[in-house]
C-alpha cells in the first residue's frame, strides 16, 4: 500500500488532480499554481483493489469529494473517458 497527498484544481482546461508526496503540506503544494482554484483536497491509497482518494487537508480546509476517486483514475489513465 503507497500513500500521497492531493490538491484537485479547476482550472481553465477542467478539473486537475495534481498528487504529491506526503513531506509536502496541502498549502505548500496549493501556493505553487496561485491561478488555479482549490476544489478539494485529501490523500491518495494504492491498494490491490485500485485507487482511492479520502480525507482532507487541513491547512486548506478542503475535503475530498466522492467523485475524486475518478477524476483521479481518469487522469492516471486507469479509467475511461466519459
Amino acid at each position: 500500500m503507497y500513500k500521497a497527498k492531493y490538491v484537485m484544481f479547476d482550472t481553465f482546461s477542467g478539473y486537475v488532480p495534481i498528487i504529491f508526496p506526503p513531506t509536502l503540506s496541502h498549502a505548500e503544494l496549493r501556493n505553487k499554481f496561485p491561478n488555479w482554484d482549490v476544489v478539494s483536497a485529501g490523500f491518495v491509497q494504492w491498494e490491490e483493489e485500485g485507487i482511492f482518494a479520502y480525507g482532507d487537508s487541513v491547512s486548506l480546509n478542503k475535503k475530498s469529494r466522492p467523485e475524486d476517486t475518478n477524476y483521479i483514475r481518469r487522469y492516471m489513465g486507469l479509467a475511461p473517458n466519459d
